[in-house]
């Protein structure tokens, strides 16, 4: 099984567990679907044919960044949501 690290998250502090704030992981999850049907499209077209010479991986990477980013944005507004609801350990196990 493949594995992400990811380090502890600072939260919002004083934030309060409401409607706005439970829908910040929708909104930032809805970001990451849109950035991936961007990558998916690219890369269902033959980029390389119509562009010889283009650098592929870079290129691709440049449509890959903002679903890391927009997945960081999912595990922030979620952190958020958690220490709102006064969670601060979710280890499980």
């Amino acid at each position: 099984m493949a594995r992400v690290i990811i380090s502890p998250v600072r939260t919002l502090e004083g934030a309060k567990p409401d409607e706005d704030l439970a829908l910040k992981p929708l909104e930032a999850a809805a970001e990451v679907f849109v950035a991936w049907k961007t990558l998916d499209y690219w890369r269902a077209r033959d980029i390389e044919a119509r562009h010889p010479g283009i650098d592929l991986a870079a290129t691709l990477e440049i449509y890959r960044q903002p679903i890391v980013e927009g997945c960081a944005g999912v595990i922030q507004a979620a952190c958020d949501l958690l220490a709102a609801l006064g969670v601060t350990d979710l280890t499980i196990g």
